[in-house]
């Protein structure tokens, strides 16, 4: 059945396990489990390109927590000027079946990676292969975790589900205190291991163009507004990806959000946090930009960018 929005007071004192009330939160505890959509990565209006005849690492992306494992899909808007284009997902050490393409005219490509093991977040990619004398193109990338059902037992990230049996419905017996903490604790497990993306960033790792700098000092390379996360005060992470194009420099970033900045150094993934003020309702829309330096010589590249709400339990 799908989630059912109950009456303020469905829950009763001297209620049992059989209660009709009852039986309907139970089900509401499984239902929102299996269907809250964790949107990851979103870009549009991108112009990247391989002609690369083997498999190349084209775009990634951060996919932060999902301690359950549970499915992440990716859609491509995408294209081949010729011959039979392919690409595949991955998740960590896990890898999508390949897709393929002959259309010259853009059209969407969608895979699934389940990915395994117990890592607090994992780097995704996209890679790409074009044909022949042809090239694959890239406009648009989507990710986000798919719900489904709970395994049994206590999950990863703490969710247990409500059982049908005897567990959570009992004939005649009262409802005990453990079972009614865990369906309220149930919704907030799942917004921790399924954090949603305020705002994300990417360019092509092999022929970045976008996000560049070889300024000595902080040049600014993307502007944008975000949704305020919260009314009041609330801590955003920031997942960037940072290269040097191999001459040996530190290159940084720096990340302003409503007058909040914070930086990341080096190469790879960094991460930092803001403490974002979101103001007071309506939700607000926030100023943010980025600005990159190359530690002194060379290029800095800004190869991945993603700014999330911090669950207030998340260290």
């Amino acid at each position: 059945m799908a989630y059912s929005p109950l009456e303020v007071d469905a829950i009763r004192n001297g209620m049992i396990g059989t209660d009709s009330a009852w039986t309907s939160i139970v089900s509401n505890h499984n239902e929102l489990y299996s269907g809250v959509w964790s949107p990851i990565f979103l870009v549009a209006g991108l112009s990247t390109s391989s002609s690369s005849a083997s498999f190349v690492d084209h775009l990634r992306f951060w996919l932060p927590k999902n301690l359950d494992n549970r499915a992440v899909a990716v859609f491509i808007h995408w294209a081949s000027t010729s011959g039979t284009a392919s690409a595949k997902a991955s998740v960590g050490s896990a890898v999508s079946s390949i897709i393929t393409t002959s259309s010259s005219s853009y059209a969407v490509g969608s895979m699934t990676v389940t990915p395994s093991g117990s890592d607090d977040g994992r780097e995704c990619l996209l890679t790409i292969q074009a044909s022949g004398s042809g090239s694959v193109k890239v406009r648009g990338l989507t990710a986000y975790v798919s719900p489904s059902a709970a395994s049994a037992g206590t999950s990863a990230s703490g969710f247990a589900p409500s059982s049908s049996g005897s567990e959570f419905i009992a004939t005649g017996a009262y409802i005990s205190t453990e079972r009614v903490a865990r369906l309220i604790n149930g919704p907030i497990q799942i917004a921790q291991d399924r954090p949603a993306t305020l705002l994300s960033l990417v360019d092509d790792i092999v022929s970045p163009r976008s996000y560049t700098s070889t300024s000595a000092n902080f040049a600014v390379v993307a502007r944008a507004m975000i949704s305020a996360p919260d009314p009041g005060s609330r801590t955003v992470r920031v997942h960037a990806y940072l290269a040097d194009g191999g001459t040996g420099s530190t290159p940084a970033a720096q990340i302003v959000i409503n007058g909040q900045s914070g930086e990341v150094s080096g190469t790879g993934w960094r991460t930092c946090d803001l403490e974002v003020d979101g103001g007071i309702y309506p939700p607000r829309r926030l100023p943010a930009s980025v600005a990159l330096k190359n530690g002194g010589t060379g290029t800095a590249y800004l190869q991945s960018l993603q700014i999330r709400r911090l669950p207030s339990s998340e260290t």
